[in-house]
């Protein structure tokens, strides 16, 4: 299933500024077992003119978002291709470890209930872009960014796992941060 909740408030002052700002979450339930994904999210947009002549242009975007998978289709411990490769016998049911296949293949329902892989996500995205009317037809203006991306993955394998008997969980993290500014002038 997914479930989806949203507030949105806009309103404005005639020419002098705006505003929308909307805020939600996405909760999605996998099919599969122990997967998912939650999303909750927050947007701002907004203009406010000080003068006929000085405008400032607002904007950001924040997303918080996790989600739980099973290891991927290619890996000896993934769900599809151990469904793929287990013998028609195989009692499929049973979610303890019994490999199969030589030992390289995992119980699938093992791969659902113990193998884990988790991915977390926050991104911020701030805009400022004040214009300056300089004359009739000649506009100044400046752009401004400021963008941070932290995402950490979490990639687990039980004890037992064909892809490593002795168990394994691999981390891993990226924080990026970014100051982005131009200048324009144009003339229309």
């Amino acid at each position: 299933y997914t479930l989806n909740n949203t507030l949105t408030i806009s309103g404005r002052n005639y020419d002098k500024w705006k505003y929308y700002l909307s805020a939600g979450n996405q909760n999605q339930k996998g099919f599969i077992p122990n997967s998912g994904m939650n999303r909750n999210f927050l947007n701002l947009n907004s203009e406010i003119k000080f003068s006929k002549r000085f405008s400032v242009d607002i904007s950001g975007k924040f997303t918080n978002s996790s989600s739980d998978f099973i290891p991927k289709l290619n890996s000896y411990s993934g769900i599809l291709h151990n469904m793929l490769l287990c013998p028609p016998s195989f009692e499929i049911n049973n979610s303890a470890q019994s490999s199969y296949n030589g030992g390289i293949s995992d119980n699938p329902n093992f791969s659902v209930m113990q193998n884990r892989m988790t991915d977390k996500n926050r991104h911020l995205i701030l805009n400022i872009n004040p214009e300056i009317n300089l004359a009739r037809n000649l506009n100044l203006v400046a752009e401004g960014s400021y963008i941070n991306n932290n995402d950490q993955s979490l990639l687990g394998y039980a004890n037992g796992s064909a892809v490593n008997p002795a168990g394994e969980y691999i981390e891993y993290s990226e924080n990026m941060k970014r100051f982005l500014t131009s200048m324009t002038i144009g003339y229309t």
